[in-house]
């Protein structure tokens, strides 16, 4: 498959193909046999979202305001500012190690056998969840 042309910039089929896609959608919607909400849900499905800055870039596109390169301009700081504010959220609150559901489920169930030797040897077998597991038990307590 040869890569299509948009305004002198060759497209990647995949690229071309979702641009196609997207053009249906536009169609289905101004001739009322989709609605915003379908719409909506169609680019959900295809997990497409919006980059950051857009929602400037579309403000400016109804008002009619903006120069040559203002919109580039707005992504790029939009882009730059999601990059800062993940370098920051990265910093600040390291990922926490959560074991698998059905580790979790184990654990639950050597609790209700109230065999507290079988559950500590257990727990001695999985020392990177111990500390997870024995948390969540604390929180059930509190809870009760």
């Amino acid at each position: 498959m040869t890569a299509a042309i948009h305004n002198g910039i060759k497209l990647p089929p995949a690229i071309q193909a979702l641009r196609d896609e997207i053009c249906a959608l536009d169609r289905y919607m101004r001739g009322g046999r989709l609605g915003q909400l379908d719409c909506d849900a169609r680019l959900d499905e295809w997990r497409i979202k919006y980059p950051p800055g857009m929602d400037r870039y579309d403000r400016l596109a109804l008002l009619g305001v903006w120069e040559d390169d203002m919109a580039a301009e707005i992504v790029v700081r939009g882009w730059e500012a999601a990059d800062e504010k993940r370098q920051e959220t990265a910093v600040k609150r390291p990922k926490e190690y959560w074991p698998a559901q059905s580790t979790i489920d184990a654990f639950w169930y050597l609790v209700r056998l109230k065999e507290p030797d079988r559950l500590v040897a257990w727990l001695e077998d999985h020392p990177r969840e111990k500390s997870y597991l024995l948390k969540l038990l604390e929180t059930s307590n509190a809870d009760r």
